[in-house]
């Protein structure tokens, strides 16, 4: 899909702006999140086959949780690259969210 949006002036003009702006760091992050990406699908593909789809489902809903996770960690660790708001009011907010999110997940477990 990215070599077709890549046939429209309209995304491969602004595209080619931040490559030239940001160089090779920018063609790495780019390649290595498509990569990641790729990967990332084709376990959750392979999951699907291999599990329950409703169990795999179940699963991705916890996705938020770690992000969160992730992001706090990036944060404390790799403060430079990852700035996560850890805003009290903030945090109570995602982390009210997240229970939320799994609440309603085991309500579909149970259901």
């Amino acid at each position: 899909m990215g070599l077709v949006l890549l046939c429209l002036k309209q995304f491969r003009t602004p595209f080619i702006k931040a490559v030239k702006k940001n160089g090779k760091r920018y063609l790495f992050l780019n390649t290595t999140n498509e990569f990641l990406n790729l990967i990332a699908n084709l376990l959750v593909n392979y999951a699907n086959i291999v599990l329950p789809i409703a169990l795999v489902n179940v699963l991705n809903g916890f996705q938020g949780a770690f992000v969160f996770i992730l992001g706090i960690l990036g944060t404390i660790f790799f403060p430079k690259y990852i700035k996560e708001d850890l805003r009290k009011g903030i945090v109570i907010q995602k982390i009210t969210c997240i229970i939320l999110g799994i609440i309603g997940l085991i309500i579909l477990m149970y259901k």
